[in-house]
């Protein structure tokens, strides 16, 4: 099964390089997302959905209520590694450091790709967002997650690698939809290993099952009040055709699923590092 198509972030250029920076900036986060990245590849698509979304993120009002709603998680703890387990996985004191960032960027990431989905969504299926706009378009982020090292390719992992992300990735058509946050694991492979036997049962657990259901709920509920006073998109900038609608309503069904298992398996895993 293929992989989902993206735009890197090394890719974009222009206009499209432009946005990506704006997401990196009002996220707080060094990384646009793979959603965001596979509405890239269709033409005009993420041009006109960050227009007409940017201003519920330049406010704050999107990622501030994205991050209060998907609020603390009551989930049982992972089994904590101790500094020789973790080295003996592959990891050194520089990576420990790097896997903490990348769990804070997750955590933070992920909710506002909720919101972005939802928002997205009824603006995709007939809500106007011809609103007034926002109390303010000069709000300050809060301090961006340290940069990270180069996320791998997957086209340059070895096959068993592969096959690992796979196992942790989610089907999307005829494609596989692996979330960042395993792709940078495949810098320590045995570290991506120990993380695949971790949390492969969790995924079908039904008590995470519930508590992602319910942070997505509350997200969810909570964007129509935001579309209301989202302005109008330009006129100049066309809505995505029905093909590509099709397509990144699918994408946005499969984030549904996936960022809430990023905050809470991103805070599962950092409280299981040394020293958390």
């Amino acid at each position: 099964m293929a992989l989902l198509a993206e735009l890197s972030e090394s890719e974009a250029t222009g206009e499209i390089a432009r946005i990506f920076e704006e997401m990196r900036i009002y996220s707080a986060v060094p990384y646009v997302s793979t959603l965001q990245k596979h509405v890239a590849t269709m033409p005009g698509c993420i041009e006109w959905m960050w227009a007409a979304l940017r201003p519920g993120f330049v406010s704050g009002e999107m990622p501030e209520t994205a991050w209060k709603l998907a609020g603390q998680i009551d989930i049982e703890p992972l089994p904590q590694l101790s500094d020789s387990a973790l080295r003996l996985l592959g990891v050194d004191a520089d990576g420990l450091e790097a896997l903490n960032n990348i769990c804070d960027m997750y955590a933070r990431v992920s909710p506002c790709n909720l919101m972005f989905s939802d928002c997205a969504r009824l603006l995709l299926t007939g809500s106007d967002g011809g609103g007034s706009g926002f109390a303010t378009d000069d709000w300050t982020p809060p301090a961006m997650v340290p940069a990270l090292p180069p996320m791998p390719v997957m086209n340059a992992l070895d096959a068993d690698t592969v096959t690992v992300l796979q196992q942790l990735g989610r089907s999307l058509g005829d494609s596989v939809m692996v979330p960042g946050l395993y792709r940078y694991f495949a810098l320590w492979p045995a570290y991506l290993a120990h993380v695949a036997t971790e949390l492969t049962p969790l995924m079908a657990d039904e008590g995470i099952r519930k508590a992602g259901l319910a942070m997505a709920r509350r997200i969810t509920e909570a964007a129509p009040a935001i579309v209301a006073k989202l302005p109008p998109v330009p006129k100049d900038l066309p809505r995505p055709g029905r093909k590509e609608t099709v397509a990144i309503l699918a994408a946005l069904d499969t984030f549904k699923l996936t960022s809430p298992e990023m905050v809470i398996f991103s805070t599962l895993l950092k409280g299981a590092l040394p020293g958390n």
